[in-house]
């Protein structure tokens, strides 16, 4: 590491230039985490070489409000802070608390094991920016950011899962997008106040204990949220949002182009003075019934199955014949955060009508398809009974023997 500084002399005064952003290496240049960015000055780079980092001066890091960029070499599969965290010896990775903002960056990084009252990642009046990072397994919600100020929290590409508590609490400004935050014990996002500017795309949010997404505002705002897929949570998505004065009300936050499948109890759910305007979104599946709680969802919304390619094990692309894949939807968009994935494939073929069992309706509507009566297969695989590659008269036969106990055994999709 070298930083040079050039230098003007002009009659009896120095003036500095400003010097040279440079790259510090840990552990070659220093030797932990924590000595780098103490190194750093404004527009710097702390480049991590991989491992685990365990240990003072590796964990409760500080970023001393500099805006620099903490960086490992090999991303969060290959680098990992361990915070070491318990009870008796509690530790947090980041504690930001001097006015950074999301110029401060941190790229790359598993952050487990933390211990707190707070969160893993911390910030208290100051904001950051966490990209490429995994933030699982610690015993306290994994990010939060609290306090009234306008420093921006911003995740982009990342996973925060399993969790104790929320997976990220914030308040006022923010932006999450094509992140993936699932599986904590608490809410996957609760949004305090949120800024009219803050914004949630292209992100999934599954298997959390309490609400996908849930937030409370009295100024009548809440984060926009585009592109998203809230499943198995008790709620999908839930705000609240009262408002001081109904000239406010010309500015609805707006829902758009998102899933809401399969949570326990509301998919989707909106209460108090102002209703965010929904488009173009698909509620199914619930544990409520779908569609209620909100005047304003009725700008291109669907319930229907969107068709994941295998909902069992997380995999939430779309099946080519998913309602939800912009050939197969009324605003001929994609919804949802993800894209097609896999061919339609239900577990077994002889499934025609996609209800979950096999039986007499299937039978019937291959019958209808194949005559030309009018019925319209929603997954060609699923009429694909002997999985030979065309739809005959030999899959008729396969289906009627199965149904008839004549032997025939349904194969499972190529």
């Amino acid at each position: 590491m070298k930083r040079a500084v050039p230098v003007l002399a002009i009659s009896t005064f120095v003036i500095v230039v400003s010097a040279n952003a440079v790259t510090i290496h840990v552990p070659a240049d220093q030797p932990t985490i924590q000595a780098g960015i103490n190194a750093a000055v404004n527009g710097d780079t702390v480049l991590v070489a991989p491992g685990t980092y365990i240990g003072d001066q590796n964990r409760d890091i500080d970023f001393l409000g500099k805006r620099i960029a903490l960086i490992s070499e090999s991303g969060a599969s290959a680098t990992t802070i361990d915070c070491d965290g318990s009870a008796i010896s509690p530790h947090r990775a980041f504690y930001l608390h001097s006015g950074e903002d999301s110029t401060a960056l941190i790229q790359g990084f598993t952050i487990t094991n933390a211990y707190d009252t707070a969160a893993a990642v911390y910030g208290a009046a100051a904001g950051v920016k966490l990209s490429g990072c995994v933030i699982s397994g610690n015993s306290c919600s994994g990010v939060r950011r609290v306090q009234m100020d306008a420093n921006w929290l911003v995740l982009e590409n990342c996973t925060i899962s399993g969790n104790t508590g929320d997976g990220v609490y914030v308040t006022r400004y923010f932006a999450i997008r094509n992140s993936e935050i699932s599986h904590n014990t608490g809410r996957g996002v609760w949004a305090e106040q949120p800024a009219l500017q803050s914004s949630v795309t292209y992100s999934v949010f599954a298997g959390n204990t309490l609400a996908g997404m849930a937030g409370w505002s009295f100024s009548g705002y809440m984060a926009e949220v585009q592109n998203c897929t809230f499943v198995g949570n008790y709620d999908g998505l839930a705000c609240l949002l009262d408002l001081p004065a109904a000239s406010e009300a010309a500015f609805p936050p707006e829902v758009r182009n998102s899933i809401f499948a399969f949570n326990r109890h509301y998919g989707y759910a909106s209460g108090g003075y102002v209703q965010p305007v929904v488009k173009c979104s698909n509620d199914y599946g619930n544990g409520y019934r779908d569609w209620t709680l909100n005047p304003n969802d009725t700008l291109g919304k669907i319930s229907a199955n969107p068709l994941f390619c295998d909902t069992a094990t997380g995999d939430f692309r779309l099946m080519d014949a998913s309602p939800c894949a912009p050939a197969h939807n009324t605003c001929s968009v994609l919804i949802g955060a993800l894209n097609v994935g896999c061919l339609c494939c239900p577990d077994s073929t002889g499934d025609i009508n996609l209800s979950g069992v096999v039986d007499l309706s299937d039978l019937s509507a291959l019958i209808s398809y194949m005559t030309g009566s009018g019925y319209v297969l929603p997954c060609i695989g699923a009429g694909n009974v002997n999985a030979v590659g065309i739809i005959d008269l030999s899959d008729l036969s396969a289906l009627i023997s199965y149904l008839t106990g004549g032997g025939y055994i349904l194969p499972h999709c190529p």
